[in-house]
């Protein structure tokens, strides 16, 4: 791939790559930053989307709790990136890991004395998770988000309107207005991810006792609720490794349904509103985990 060991090349000072023996020449700076101690947040894609920062990055968080009690002291958590992307993240790292604030190590050379790097906790292509690294951290969020807590529940759909959708894997849903109308009778609000800011947004998802969405990123926010019920909402072929229900059926322990919509034609898909308003009556009818 050219045009990628050009990016390598331009962003990571490699002068000479050896693909065939698994060598480079880079250059180094003349001073290195030094490190004491620190754990590394060993992910593929860090903090690409809020999907990836929680079932790659925040499930580490107990395994962070529990190498800092090991050192006997707070670790520098290091990040692959050059930052957050999003504008909660840092709030939900911080109640998360604690106020250690993270270091993020892209296109940075560093010496560090004493590294800590945990294994992987989440293989939804092998259906493989940590339930207890999720139960840990389910408590340690539901403790840092405290201040967002109101006496009042909210029942949330997340909207993709900002989203480019139009292919037959991430289709456009013809008939929102209609589910938005149904959903609206069980006393769901529409959320805009994008366009809320930070208070809100954590206020929207710690206080949701049912979430609606979507298969994809935004339904995520889950994971900030101490108690949800979650209706996914997908389309045939959407390829997930059911990552969504590992995540949080079987680790978290939360009511899940999943309803599959009919399939999409040249990019375009119905709502199966009957089946979805079903779903989350059942939802409401149950109860959640303490």
């Amino acid at each position: 791939a050219p045009e990628l060991a050009q990016r390598i090349f331009d962003r990571n000072f490699i002068h000479q790559l050896d693909i065939w023996r698994e060598t480079c020449r880079l250059s180094l700076p003349e001073t290195l930053e030094e490190v004491d101690e620190a754990f590394l947040f060993n992910s593929r894609l860090t903090c690409f989307n809020f999907a990836h920062f929680v079932h790659d990055t925040l499930i580490q968080a107990p395994t962070y709790s529990d190498a800092c009690a090991h050192a006997g002291r707070a670790l520098a958590p290091m990040l692959v990136g050059p930052r957050f992307p999003y504008p909660a993240m840092p709030e939900i790292f911080r109640a998360a890991i604690g106020p250690t604030p993270p270091l993020f190590i892209r296109n940075r050379f560093l010496r560090v004395r004493r590294l800590f790097v945990p294994l992987t906790h989440f293989r939804p292509s092998n259906e493989a998770i940590a339930r207890g690294a999720v139960q840990r951290l389910m408590r340690t969020l539901e403790a840092g988000l405290r201040p967002y807590s109101a006496p009042g529940k909210r029942r949330v759909f997340v909207s993709r309107e900002d989203s480019s959708r139009g292919s037959d894997r991430e289709p456009r849903f013809a008939n929102t207005d209609e589910l938005r109308a149904a959903l609206a009778r069980l006393g769901v609000e529409v959320l805009v991810v994008s366009r809320l800011g930070v208070e809100e947004y954590l206020r929207a998802f710690v206080n949701a006792e049912l979430i609606v969405g979507l298969h994809g990123a935004g339904i995520t926010n889950v994971v900030l609720s101490p108690t949800p019920r979650v209706c996914e909402i997908t389309v045939p072929g959407y390829p997930d490794w059911h990552s969504l229900r590992l995540f949080i059926e079987t680790g978290m322990g939360a009511a899940f349904r999943r309803v599959v919509m009919p399939p999409p034609r040249d990019g375009v898909a119905l709502y199966d509103v009957p089946a979805i308003v079903s779903a989350c009556e059942a939802l409401l009818a149950t109860s959640c985990p303490a």
